[in-house]
């Protein structure tokens, strides 16, 4: 073989292999950003305040409601479940600091508009949750063998 064959048969053998490492980066920033979102969601630590509803209020009658319903709620199924009137302004109210906990990532999440679901703290471990967000082992395997 000449030795110019012998380059470019070389050089496409390495670009090959940047190719696969590409693959691999792009696999590992996924990872990265599943193990940030993890963390962002994750229970706090000894030391850190801890936010609960106050027994009987209506934040802890939605949070037991919508944990019966087992998905999230809109405010109007909410409402009804509460078995309680609301006015116009109650309700919005009601909204109002169901989305203030949503966004500080406290309790309950915004799912849609004036959708309510919970912020699950008893998470699984690490690696089931990266295991079912981005089954890493078998698309590392895949692009390893092309």
């Amino acid at each position: 073989m000449s030795y110019k064959k012998e380059l470019e048969k070389r050089i496409a053998k390495k670009r090959q292999e940047i190719e696969v490492r590409q693959k691999e980066i792009v696999v590992a920033e996924a990872y990265i950003q599943a193990m940030e979102e993890v963390l962002r969601i994750a229970p706090k630590e000894d030391g850190e305040p801890v936010t609960d509803l106050r027994a009987g209020s209506d934040l802890a009658k939605v949070r037991i409601i919508r944990r019966n319903a087992g998905k999230p709620l809109h405010i109007s199924e909410i409402i009804t479940r509460m078995e309680k009137v609301f006015t116009g302004n109650q309700k919005a109210g009601l909204s109002g600091s169901l989305s203030s906990y949503a966004k500080q990532n406290k309790i309950f999440a915004k799912t849609a508009p004036n959708t309510f679901g919970l912020i699950d703290y008893s998470l699984p471990s690490l690696m089931e949750v990266l295991g079912e967000v981005i089954p890493v082992v078998p698309i590392v395997n895949a692009i390893r063998n092309g």
